[in-house]
C-alpha cells in the first residue's frame, strides 16, 4: 500500500498537530503511549523538525509530555489529577456565568442553537474534528459572556488540557447523548435567564465527563 507521502501534499504543522491530537483525544493513542519520532516521520510523510514543532505544540496544550532522552508521551492524569482538574474547571465555568450580564441577547442565543446543532450533526456524521471544535466553540461562545477576556481564557486553556477527557465520551454514543442533552438544557437554562439553573448545568457538565473518563479509562487499564 501506499504510505501517504506518496499520495498526498505534504501537511502542514498545523494540520499535523490537528492529526496527533484528535489521536488522543479519540483514545487512540492510549496514556502513557509513546509518540515515536521515526514512526511519524515515515508515516505522515513530514519532516523532522515538523514533528517536533508538533510535539512542543501538544505539550503547551497539556496533552502529551516530554522529557530528555525519552521523547513525547501521551499525558497521563491520575484519577487525582482528573479530579482535581474537573473541580478547578467547575469553580471557573460557575465563576463566569455569575458575572454574566442576563438576559442573553437573541443573537447569542441563535449562535448557541446553531453550534449546538454543528455539533450533534458532526458527532453523528463520525468528523470527531469537527464535533471537538463545535464542541470548543459552543463553551467559548457561552463563557465568553462573562466579560473578562482573563477569565475567558483561564477557561480555554484548562478545557484544552481536559481535551481527552471531555472527548473521549464523543465516540461513545451513550455518553454523548447524555452530553447533547446537556447542551440542550444549557440553551434553554440561558434563554430562560436561570442563572442556578445554568451553573448547575455547566458544572454537571464538567463532571459527568471526567466521572466517565475515570470509568472507561483509568480505572480499565491492563
Amino acid at each position: 500500500s501506499m504510505s501517504i507521502s506518496e499520495e498526498m501534499p505534504t501537511l502542514t504543522l498545523e494540520q499535523v498537530v490537528q492529526e496527533l491530537e484528535l489521536r488522543i483525544v479519540l483514545g487512540r493513542l492510549r496514556p502513557k503511549e509513546r509518540l515515536v519520532e521515526e514512526e511519524l516521520i515515515l508515516e505522515l510523510g513530514v519532516k523532522r523538525h515538523i514533528i517536533r514543532s508538533a510535539f512542543l505544540e501538544l505539550e503547551r496544550r497539556h496533552l502529551v509530555d516530554r522529557r530528555p532522552n525519552k521523547g513525547a508521551r501521551v499525558r497521563d492524569y491520575s484519577v487525582d489529577e482528573v479530579n482535581a482538574l474537573s473541580a478547578f474547571r467547575a469553580d471557573l465555568h460557575r465563576l463566569a456565568i455569575s458575572k454574566t450580564k442576563f438576559p442573553i441577547s437573541t443573537k447569542t442565543l441563535i449562535d448557541l442553537r446553531r453550534i449546538a446543532k454543528a455539533h450533534e450533526m458532526a458527532a453523528h456524521d463520525g468528523d470527531y474534528a469537527q464535533a471537538i471544535a463545535s464542541d470548543n466553540a459552543f463553551h467559548t461562545c457561552l463563557f465568553e459572556l462573562c466579560g473578562n477576556r482573563f477569565l475567558t481564557a483561564s477557561i480555554g486553556e484548562m478545557s484544552a488540557a481536559a481535551r481527552p477527557i471531555d472527548c473521549f465520551r464523543i465516540a461513545n454514543p451513550a455518553t454523548l447523548d447524555r452530553a447533547l442533552s446537556d447542551h440542550d438544557q444549557i440553551i434553554e437554562a440561558a434563554t430562560r435567564g436561570n442563572v442556578g439553573e445554568l451553573a448547575e448545568l455547566c458544572v454537571n457538565h464538567v463532571f459527568a465527563s471526567s466521572d466517565t473518563y475515570i470509568r472507561d479509562v483509568l480505572l480499565h487499564r491492563h
